[in-house]
């Protein structure tokens, strides 16, 4: 950017092929950012501090700096298993109705074997310790009242 510092965008699309990096002013509205252009500068901020800054070119505002593209821009695995891919894909559904699912070929015909351990089925499965009863003396006459709206 213009003052070396890396910004980092969320929820872009990356085109690689495209000749100009296109930002657009309503996403920067709905993430909280404020703009202002004059004198052929815009300046998108975020409180007090300026983030980006933009010089008008042939009518076109151009950021000053440039977007990094030798560094990843997106990490992508491939799920081997499908057991578990159907399994996550599915709401963490049960091994047993997986396997069911699988015989009866409602999955795309994928074959599905025994579920390793999901963390998240673990997490999700655990309580919060319920609150104790309140213990409430009344020591006055309509101190404390109970009534059904």
């Amino acid at each position: 950017m213009y003052d070396g510092m890396v910004r980092v965008f969320r929820n872009v699309r990356y085109v690689p092929n495209l000749k100009r990096n296109l930002i657009s002013l309503g996403t920067l509205d709905e993430e909280g950012y404020a703009y202002k252009a004059e004198r052929g500068v815009l300046k998108a901020s975020k409180g007090s501090l300026v983030i980006l800054k933009y010089d008008k070119k042939n009518g076109l505002y151009v950021l000053r700096g440039g977007a990094v593209t030798n560094e990843v821009a997106c990490i992508a695995s491939k799920i081997s298993d499908k057991g578990i891919l159907w399994h996550m894909r599915l709401g963490h559904m049960s091994e047993r109705c997986v396997l069911e699912l699988s015989k009866r070929d409602l999955l795309n015909r994928d074959q599905v074997s025994k579920l390793d351990f999901c963390e998240n089925c673990i997490l999700g499965k655990q309580h919060r310790i319920s609150f104790s009863a309140a213990q409430h003396t009344s020591k006055q006459i309509l101190e404390y009242v109970h009534s059904d709206l």
